[in-house]
């Protein structure tokens, strides 16, 4: 392992891009206004102030805190430890705390069971009853909890920092856990669910909290959530985009935009299987990935040192997931610019314009993604999309397949189940007080009972085949969302180049505040 010490405390600003249409487009002038203001705000100096790390994590309840989340919230512990972040500036929030409640679900492999549990597998098969029958319950095993994920601990933290926070201090919160949604009146008010009633906790309310810190304190989001991307809209006052920018500098990294669900949460224990955006985002910033290995450092640009940015684009490179990972200065761009009308850059722009006026990492991700999807020329936003579509097209053709497939699965058990049920009766009723004593004496003959009968094999042949659709239509959605990311760096490059053109001179400011807060660098 080859881990340089981390520099909590020590945030620096990086190397951030002001984005501006500069000389009726000419490319490459934006470098100036980079030098300009790296200038105004040097990136290589130690900053004397802390970083409170508030780490909130699992589900809302034992069926849906799965062994992912718990291996998620360890891993993080994991790399601090190798930090010399004081534990008093740490504070952890999982599940429901560290009690002895069976809280944690955790899945068995075919391969872990009993011959007794292998025939109760096979029977529920055939009776259409598997749901779970694979998962297990224990408690939660992450040490040094300051208690359970909840509201009430969450608004205690805040309260406490209000009071010690000082002024150019820093609010780091990481959620790894489940989310919902957002309202009829708002997308954007997604949650992050925590433990027990009550539990969706919603963006807004976040935001809430967020004004009781001093307005000089920034605050850093990692988000890894479904539908985690609404709460980009808390840079703005009660996280509504019509009351303004909020005053405080509010960034944050988000799995996936606000109308999409997020890969991961996986009762697994399988750990090296484990596919979401914080492992990713971690080992861009660490050097190393969940079970230890060295993974290339993402500093695209050559700077020595890898930005919250550059972990971010580190994802958006090599995730092979259906994640559609944003930030908060895609959420700013989206809401101040644009790129329509006659004045301003649009999707038609040569995509040599758009790659010299993108940021490092942004370069880096447009022309890794090039190469991956054989983007060329000029037009690789349209390129991308006509792409995205006819893989939408494949995707539902596939589905089609399934489903009739599924039908003909279905017929097949349930002729099999017939000749049970003439047999076993008892078998129609999973709770049926005698089944243990049958499964007992009669297990084995229900099994011949099963294989020998004629729609046996044909039910196997289907089984196998929806699984080998349910794999192609997942790779086809991640390639549909490899093109997406494509497309979103694009259009948020070309908005960035727009946003003066269209927005008044705050907002740019803005803007520059949060670009140069997602480019700071965690000192190594």
């Amino acid at each position: 392992m080859n881990m340089r010490p981390l520099w909590i405390a020590s945030w620096l600003a990086g190397c951030a891009g002001s984005l501006a249409l500069a000389g009726c487009l000419a490319a490459g002038p934006i470098e100036q206004d980079r030098t300009n203001r790296a200038t105004a705000n040097p990136s290589v100096h130690e900053v004397d102030h802390d970083t409170h790390w508030l780490i909130i994590g699992g589900g809302s309840r034992p069926t849906s805190n799965q062994f992912s989340l718990e291996s998620n919230f360890l891993y993080y512990q994991r790399l601090l430890d190798q930090t010399d972040l004081p534990s008093v500036l740490r504070h952890f929030l999982f599940a429901d705390g560290g009690t002895d409640q069976r809280d944690l679900q955790y899945r068995l492999d075919e391969d872990q069971l009993s011959e007794q549990d292998r025939m109760r597998l096979t029977l529920a098969q055939i009776m259409g009853q598997t749901n779970e029958i694979l998962n297990r319950y224990r408690a939660n095993q992450v040490p040094d909890l300051a208690g359970p994920a909840s509201r009430e601990q969450i608004h205690g933290w805040f309260d406490e920092k209000a009071d010690q926070l000082q002024s150019g201090d820093r609010v780091f919160i990481y959620f790894t856990g489940h989310g919902i949604g957002g309202t009829d009146d708002d997308k954007h008010n997604t949650t992050m669910q925590l433990w027990d009633s009550n539990s969706a906790y919603r963006m807004y309310e976040l935001a809430d909290q967020f004004d009781k810190l001093p307005a000089d304190v920034q605050i850093i989001m990692l988000m890894v959530q479904c539908h985690s991307g609404g709460f980009a809209h808390i840079i703005f006052n009660d996280g509504k985009p019509a009351n303004g920018l909020a005053e405080q500098t509010r960034i944050g990294f988000f799995a996936t935009i606000p109308e999409r669900l997020a890969a991961g949460c996986s009762p697994s224990v399988d750990e090296a299987n484990f596919q979401e955006y914080s492992s990713y985002f971690w080992a861009g910033l660490f050097g190393e990935n969940r079970i230890g290995q060295p993974v290339q450092t993402p500093d695209f640009n050559g700077d020595g040192r890898v930005s919250l940015a550059e972990a971010h684009a580190h994802v958006l490179l090599t995730s092979r997931t259906i994640d559609i990972p944003i930030t908060t200065s895609d959420a700013l761009l989206r809401q101040y610019s644009t790129i329509q009308g006659d004045d301003v850059l649009g999707e038609d722009t040569d995509y040599s314009l758009i790659r010299d006026h993108a940021e490092p990492h942004q370069a880096a991700v447009l022309d890794g993604l090039s190469d991956m999807l054989e983007l060329t020329g000029s037009d690789r936003i349209a390129q991308a999309q006509r792409k995205a579509q006819a893989i939408e097209q494949q995707r539902e053709d596939l589905a089609e397949q399934r489903d009739e497939l599924r039908q003909s699965h279905n017929r097949h058990r349930r002729r099999i189940a017939n000749s049970l049920l003439h047999t076993w009766p008892e078998l129609r009723n999973a709770w049926h007080p005698v089944l243990p004593e049958l499964l007992e004496t009669d297990g084995p003959e229900m099994i011949q009972t099963i294989e020998s009968h004629r729609a046996y094999d044909r039910l196997l042949e289907t089984r196998q085949r929806i699984s080998e659709i349910s794999h192609e239509r997942h790779q086809l959605e991640v390639d549909w969302v490899m093109h997406q990311r494509f497309i979103y760096t694009a259009k948020s490059v070309l908005k960035a180049i727009n946003l003066p053109e269209v927005a008044d001179e705050q907002i740019v400011e803005h803007y520059h505040r949060i670009i140069d807060a997602e480019n700071a660098v965690l000192a190594f």
